[in-house]
């Protein structure tokens, strides 16, 4: 099922997760797909932090069920990173559309989010930066992306 994650810094994302799957199996997720350590992150729902241990079923999660995301960035040595929020460029065909992403954002992550706007399938976008492809499991910070990079997208055929 699909859920609906809040950032204190405004930013917004869905993740996959299962029926039964545990506040930490949850956590793991979202380190994944967003780069924010587990130790960094607290979930709220209905107003409550979850715990680890316990699994949607137990909080009665749904599918599109919305949830808060607290960012401690006290946790590690990455807090800046955590806040830093650049705003891109992409370029397809000649237009050009901005939008803000977080430097911990993953390439697969930005993907979808072109995805939307190009109604094209994810897999079939690439990106590139400084003449560089960027892999889909690496995150805005391994580019050293700042304030109106601009990202280069194409539509490439799926292998």
């Amino acid at each position: 099922m699909e859920v609906k994650l809040e950032a204190m810094q405004g930013e917004e994302f869905t993740i996959e997760i299962g029926y039964f799957d545990t506040v930490f199996e949850i956590k793991e997720k979202i380190e994944k797909y967003q780069g924010i350590p587990i130790s960094a992150q607290t979930l709220i729902f209905n107003g409550n932090a979850m715990i680890d241990e316990r699994n949607t079923e137990f909080y009665k999660i749904l599918h599109q069920s919305q949830m808060k995301l607290i960012v401690d960035d006290k946790s590690d040595g990455c807090g800046a990173l955590l806040r830093r929020k650049v705003m891109l460029e992409f370029t397809l065909d000649d237009k050009r559309v901005c939008f803000g992403a977080f430097l911990t954002s993953s390439v697969s992550l930005l993907k979808e989010r072109i995805q939307g706007l190009l109604r094209v399938q994810a897999n079939q976008l690439g990106l590139f930066f400084m003449g560089n492809e960027m892999m889909d499991h690496q995150v805005l910070g391994d580019y050293v992306v700042s304030d109106f990079s601009e990202i280069n997208v194409q539509i490439i055929k799926p292998l």
